[in-house]
């Protein structure tokens, strides 16, 4: 549940949004910020949440956060973002 909580705020966002007839503009913008900022907001948000758990499951997540740290969110968010903003700005349109 802390992952969860950690990741940034998830694309399902935007659909929630049009779904519900909201500003998409903000939506969008606040899925960007929020995946923009991920390296630095997970592993504190990690560090601050692990010493509330207990048992098997609190060692392994402290130790997957202090192995990964910042690498974590910038190649598994971060990166894959950047990578599909560059392909689209670099192929052509269908239109």
């Amino acid at each position: 549940m802390i992952l969860v909580v950690a990741m940034p705020v998830a694309a399902g966002a935007t659909v929630w949004t049009a779904k519900g007839d909201g500003d998409q503009p903000t939506a969008v913008g606040l899925v960007l910020a929020s995946t923009l900022v991920s390296p630095l907001t997970v592993p504190l948000t990690l560090a601050v949440l692990c010493p509330l758990l207990q048992g098997d499951y609190a060692g392994r997540l402290a130790v997957a956060a202090h192995s990964a740290g910042n690498a974590f969110a910038l190649t598994s968010v971060v990166l894959p973002c950047a990578a599909g903003i560059l392909c689209r700005l670099a192929l052509p349109s269908a239109h």
